[in-house]
């Protein structure tokens, strides 16, 4: 493994683990007192498991998994990851409800198409878009 991959791989670690300890955070935090907004409880399901679906995508991705084991990989750990948080919320003051885990697994689905999807756009266009040469070389007059 280069040293670039192993420095993509640590960003792309440290990415999905803060991003996760937030989202953890903030689906336990007690409602009352809380200020929402307008915005579906489904969808920020949704909006909150793609981007966890992605960022778990990418990681394996860079650490050499093909699209189906992490397309499996992805599936199973938003199934559980999202069936305990939805059990441990009444804990906190928050309610449990089976269509929220629905949402989570669609959400996490939709990550890895958002995941498969840019890694195709990628790599398109690194085959499409020749690379630039740079001369750092100062013109000699």
């Amino acid at each position: 493994m280069t040293q670039r991959l192993v420095n993509r791989c640590a960003c792309a670690l440290v990415a999905l683990i803060a991003y996760w300890i937030t989202m953890f955070t903030l689906t336990h935090i007690p409602m009352e007192g809380v200020q929402t907004f307008n915005a579906s409880d489904k969808l920020l399901h949704i909006t909150a498991y793609a981007v966890l679906g992605t960022l778990l995508g990418i990681c394996l991705h860079f650490w050499g998994w093909k699209s189906l084991p992490i397309w499996l990989m992805i599936t199973v750990t938003v199934a559980v990851y999202g069936a305990i948080d939805e059990t441990t919320q009444p804990w906190f003051g928050r309610q449990m409800d089976f269509k929220d885990w629905v949402c989570d697994l669609i959400g996490g689905q939709a990550g890895f198409v958002m995941f498969v999807v840019s890694r195709s756009a990628y790599r398109f266009a690194r085959r499409v878009i020749p690379k630039q040469t740079v001369s750092f070389q100062p013109e000699t007059t």
